[in-house]
């Protein structure tokens, strides 16, 4: 991912008040995913109670080339849209509508560039430059989303009021939720603490109401050449998950009681920002998703032990590169399980009667009895801000001397279950 500048943005000229207040550009396609190539495009709105004529206007680029000059008889009737486009035959290869208009002669520039209106007089009318860099929205530049103004009485010339769109975008009409992103990146794991690396890995969710088989479906990150297929027979189960991971030996060392979980993919995850794009089985690319490491996005993911989280925010008209739309999850994250706010793992439950954990209160050792249960099972403390303070592999004690005094929160979990219980640990002479 290229890197991410501050730039000063965009700026926009109306000229007239009729015009000012009807005509708007509302969504922007300036770098097509390589896989459903489009060609470039921008959309035209007309918010106002009568019709717009554009006979003999002038659209330009940034450059001093680039000139469309719209045919007689074009117009876009009240509170309609029309689309322009570079390359009609690419268009209408992805999109059927009528409303759409080229070819303009010219495309726009994947790094910055400027959409230029003049009317039949040459006068300038609108007039407004976009970039793919902060602060202008994450996802556009070539993993499939394009740029959407947020609403058409936002003002344009404010890069925070822009967002991406959905997969493909919404050209011709108004936004649409992105109803048929079902197959999403619930979690991102992108840079472990040092004393607890799980290396890196991501969760996709299946977010329908229906089992996916998602076997052969290919995985990028911002960079086309590095590929993951996922294996064969694949099944996400209604609200179901899997985790991808770069390194097994890693993984499961931290997460051993996760069993839905495939790898290795043989890229990293950036710790500067990165994307995902999942592909369907034609290698059409169906969902992407973008963070960063810098403000607005959250500093604990970046190597402070923990994730960023979308379990809880899955609105279909959410923007997905957006920070609004991730969250800090827990220490170490929650992988292959929704996320639970108190970070107690999956589902847990109170420590039954089965299980005798003492003494409690405790100063120099605890004592974890299973019973009669069998095989291995892992042991972690928590302190009540949810940092883990330890970790064990099955023990029958623990030696908790050089611990804090406080309240924690002792996990007891084998492959089957996840049960818990608070402890006080007293000052230790």
């Amino acid at each position: 991912m290229r890197k991410l500048y501050l730039l000063s943005g965009l700026f926009l000229l109306i000229s007239g008040n009729a015009l000012r207040a009807q005509l708007t550009i509302t969504e922007i396609h300036y770098n097509s995913d390589s896989t459903r190539n489009s060609g470039d495009w921008f959309e035209l709105h007309n918010r106002g109670a009568s019709a717009v004529d554009l006979s003999l206007y002038r659209f330009r680029d940034s450059s001093a080339t680039g000139l469309f000059l719209a045919p007689p008889g074009t117009s876009i009737p009240a509170m309609d849209y029309l689309v322009f486009c570079t390359d009609t035959l690419a268009f209408d290869a992805i999109y059927s509508i009528p409303n759409r208009i080229g070819n303009l002669g010219y495309g726009f520039n994947n790094n910055a560039d400027g959409i230029r209106i003049f009317d039949n007089t040459n006068a300038p009318v609108l007039e407004l430059f976009y970039s793919d860099s902060l602060p202008w929205p994450m996802g556009a530049d070539g993993y499939g989303r394009t740029l959407e103004l947020s609403s058409p009485s936002l003002d344009p010339a404010q890069p925070q009021n822009w967002r991406t769109g959905c997969v493909l975008g919404s050209p011709g009409g108004p936004f649409v939720p992105c109803t048929g992103e079902t197959i999403v990146v619930s979690e991102f794991n992108y840079k472990s603490s040092p004393v607890e690396d799980a290396g890196d890995w991501f969760e996709i969710r299946n977010i329908s109401n229906a089992p996916v088989n998602i076997g052969n479906y290919r995985i990028r990150d911002d960079q086309n050449e590095n590929l993951y297929i996922i294996p064969a027979n694949t099944i996400l189960a209604p609200q179901g998950s899997v985790v991808v991971f770069d390194n097994p030996t890693k993984f499961n060392n931290q997460f051993p009681f996760v069993a839905n979980k495939i790898g290795p993919f043989f890229f990293n995850l950036s710790g500067g920002g990165d994307c995902i794009r999942i592909y369907n089985t034609a290698d059409e690319v169906i969902f992407s998703a973008c963070y960063f490491d810098e403000p607005p996005w959250p500093e604990q993911p970046d190597g402070e032990g923990f994730t960023l989280e979308a379990d809880t925010n899955f609105s279909f008209s959410r923007d997905v590169n957006d920070v609004s739309s991730w969250f800090v999850g827990c220490p170490e994250g929650s992988p292959g399980r929704k996320y639970d706010m108190n970070c107690l793992g999956a589902a847990p439950e109170e420590i039954p009667a089965t299980i005798s954990v003492y003494p409690n209160p405790a100063t120099t050792y605890i004592n974890i009895d299973r019973k009669n249960a069998t095989g291995e099972f892992e042991a972690v403390l928590t302190d009540m801000g949810g940092r883990r303070t330890g970790r064990w592999s099955s023990p029958q004690q623990i030696d908790v001397s050089a611990f804090a005094p406080g309240i924690y929160i002792l996990t007891v979990s084998d492959k089957d279950h996840s049960y818990y219980t608070r402890i006080q640990l007293l000052p230790y002479d």
